[in-house]
């Protein structure tokens, strides 16, 4: 019962419930005279196999659409993060299947068969910082993110309005990557950080050649 938005032409409704395989989905009432083109689920996931750049301009419009949420939900203090978990500390370089499981912990890859991240998990690199090194800051252009294997990432932004720790099995830095905009804040390293980095090119690439891939990410967002 509650009203989300009104939406007016040229602009679309419904598409996101499909993406996300949403059970509940919308209640969508005409207020005047409509006349619109409706696209079932079959033909728009056939249109996003058919034309990778309909799925590539999908990912950076939800990107950006999540990065203004985020930002405005932090400045009212109402997006609530988890407490970081401390995990052992891992002394020797992460493998494959190492890479893989971490990809598939939580997140946009949770469904996605681990044949499908092969592809990704190769093309991460793993990196490491100390206590107190600058990952980016705020405004800085992005240009990659990370995936936390081991320590806490403290990020502030706003003037002081975003403040957020984020820890192992979290994802930093990729919505902004990824919608093209610059970094909404600071991101130091509060203790030892391991991690898989992935850049732009390699994501966008790995989603054009396994379309499961690029379903499961936009379906997740």
């Amino acid at each position: 019962g509650t009203v989300i938005r009104e939406i007016d032409a040229p602009f679309a409704v419904g598409f996101l419930p499909v993406l996300a395989r949403d059970p509940n989905g919308l209640e969508v009432r005409a207020e005047t005279d409509v006349v619109a083109h409706e696209l079932g689920a079959d033909e728009l996931l056939d249109a996003f196999e058919d034309n990778f750049s309909l799925l590539e301009n999908g990912v950076r419009q939800l990107s950006r659409q999540l990065a203004e949420v985020q930002r405005e939900l932090d400045a009212l203090g109402l997006l609530k993060r988890d407490e970081p978990v401390e995990t052992p500390y891992p002394e020797q370089e992460l493998d494959l299947v190492q890479r893989l499981i971490l990809l598939r912990k939580g997140g946009p890859y949770r469904n996605a068969s681990l044949d499908s991240l092969t592809e990704l998990a190769r093309r991460a690199i793993e990196v490491r910082f100390e206590p107190g090194e600058q990952l980016w800051e705020d405004g800085d252009v992005a240009s990659w993110g990370m995936h936390i294997v081991h320590g806490v990432v403290r990020c502030e932004g706003e003037g002081g309005k975003r403040v957020f720790r984020l820890g192992a099995d979290s994802v930093i830095g990729y919505i902004e990557t990824y919608g093209g905009l610059p970094r909404g804040y600071r991101a130091v390293t509060e203790t030892r950080v391991v991690g898989l980095r992935g850049d732009t090119e390699a994501f966008f690439d790995a989603l054009e050649d396994n379309f499961e891939l690029g379903i499961a990410f936009v379906g997740f967002m």
